[in-house]
């Protein structure tokens, strides 16, 4: 499995990597935000930001960033803190219609994609710099394979006819034909 990890943080990033150490996965480590580093649009089958810090913005990059690298029949999977209370969060130095929720993100979904889960979910955490948050916002969604293209006829070099049809291979990652046996005649 390849894997790669993104952060804004140093620390964040050494802390992954011990644990990492343990595994057998094959893991690029990049030190950037969101919008610098260049992701390759539909490169990953799995794209999860958990309590990502996002400034939100007018042209909306930091959502579009997230939605466009996850590949054809790949994932989506924000979480982020529940700002039940916004008088009391602004009350402890933090504005949350500054920053990115995954409410954001699911709306630009677009019928592209399918929303499996998109709620609030009690948490229970005894200690840590979050303990004191109870309850998370949840999006998971998955990007939809591209419909299957129309049936194209082809002769084979014999003369005979058969179709073909493209389509999204999203195990693959890549546009697969399928030769959908015919009856000899």
């Amino acid at each position: 499995m390849a894997v790669t990890a993104l952060d804004v943080s140093r620390i964040a990033l050494d802390r992954a990597r011990a644990h990492a150490d343990r595994e057998d996965v094959d893991i690029t480590w990049v030190l950037s935000g969101l919008l610098d580093a260049e992701l390759p649009a539909g490169g990953f089958d799995l794209v999860s930001a958990q309590y990502p810090a996002l400034r939100r913005a007018a042209d909306r990059a930091a959502e579009r960033a997230l939605i466009s690298a996850v590949a054809p029949g790949g994932t989506l999977l924000v979480v982020h803190h529940d700002i039940r209370n916004a008088a009391a969060a602004r009350a402890h130095g933090f504005e949350p219609d500054e920053w990115v929720t995954p409410g954001d993100v699911a709306a630009l979904l677009d019928d592209s994609w399918h929303t499996d889960v998109n709620e609030v979910r009690e948490r229970s955490i005894s200690g840590g710099a979050g303990a004191h948050h109870t309850h998370d916002v949840i999006l998971r969604a998955h990007r939809l394979p591209p419909h299957r293209g129309p049936s194209i006829r082809h002769r084979t070099a014999g003369g005979r006819s058969h179709e073909r049809t493209r389509y999204w291979d999203y195990r693959q990652a890549r546009w697969a034909t399928t030769t959908p046996t015919s009856p000899q005649t």
